[in-house]
């Protein structure tokens, strides 16, 4: 859009349509803009074209080529203002064969293995660069100006025109399509986090069942061995009742390691994301510190596998 856009601009000072609307009491104004808007369409060209073209920075040679140009390109559009365009303008039409050449050989490559799209792009450019080169050519004297390479220049720019409308729906048909593409992934990000915090909120409620249901049945559990172990204190010591009521002790630890982990791993939910896992380590941790007799210091590692 920039490019049309300054391309217009430059053919309406072009024609003088500039001076004698725009700036009918300042005509070297007029005149200095022509240099302007002709360096500043030269870069926003480049930079259009070898996106087009799918110039990426992997490309190196490439990429720093066209840098140093539009570069040299932004100094020749300042020197306009300070008088030095004659000193930078000679060197500006000699880096269109370079230019050329460069994204030349990518069109090149984009017939060969691009797509249907950019390949009528890729072969209006190489019409197009032709054209401009022969017109360079021409202004250099290297080759002989006549009504038949006029017409081939001008017919040359005019597929060009066509080809930068032809480019720009494609881009912005691709662009529409990443669009799309986008909004579907966060559909789909979103109902998979929904989904997440639903588990969640389910496990939640199941630990919150677990606490509650083993908490009353381990109190009376627990109470009724105490009280049996009181009045057996009295008794002749029986190794097997021992053993027994050390079972039940057992069993009784168990759930109630139980609901110190259901409510530690509710704990830990509540703070965490949906997109963020329970760390493993820390309730093994947790049963560690529960059930050891002493405080002694154990470090678990997960090993990735």
């Amino acid at each position: 859009i920039f490019y049309l856009f300054g391309t217009a601009c430059f053919w309406f000072t072009f024609d003088g349509l500039t001076g004698i609307y725009v700036l009918p009491n300042h005509p070297i104004l007029a005149n200095k803009l022509l240099g302007f808007l002709l360096c500043v369409t030269y870069i926003i060209s480049n930079i259009f074209i070898a996106d087009i073209l799918e110039i990426k920075k992997s490309h190196r040679i490439s990429s720093a080529t066209l840098m140093t140009v539009n570069l040299f390109a932004g100094l020749s559009a300042a020197s306009i203002f300070t008088g030095h365009f004659s000193i930078f303008f000679p060197y500006l039409l000699f880096s269109i064969y370079l230019v050329y050449a460069v994204l030349g050989s990518h069109a090149a490559r984009q017939l060969i293995s691009g797509k249907t799209d950019i390949k009528i792009f890729s072969a209006a450019y190489l019409i197009y660069g032709a054209g401009t080169v022969l017109t360079v050519a021409m202004n250099h004297g290297l080759f002989p100006a006549n009504n038949i390479t006029l017409h081939a220049s001008k017919i040359s720019y005019l597929a060009f025109i066509l080809a930068l409308h032809f480019g720009l729906h494609w881009k912005f048909k691709d662009y529409r399509l990443s669009i799309a593409k986008s909004s579907y992934k966060l559909d789909v990000l979103n109902k998979k986090m929904e989904a997440e915090k639903k588990s969640n909120a389910e496990q939640t409620r199941l630990l919150h069942m677990i606490d509650h249901e083993i908490r009353t049945p381990v109190s009376i559990i627990n109470s009724s061995v105490e009280s049996l172990r009181l009045l057996d204190n009295i008794e002749p010591i029986n190794t097997e009742r021992d053993r027994r009521y050390k079972k039940i002790q057992r069993a009784i630890k168990r759930l109630e390691m139980l609901m110190h982990i259901a409510r530690k791993v509710d704990s830990t939910t509540s703070k965490t994301t949906a997109s963020q896992p329970l760390d493993p380590i820390l309730i093994i941790g947790d049963v560690v510190d529960y059930f050891s007799p002493i405080k002694q210091r154990i470090n678990f590692e997960q090993k990735e596998t």
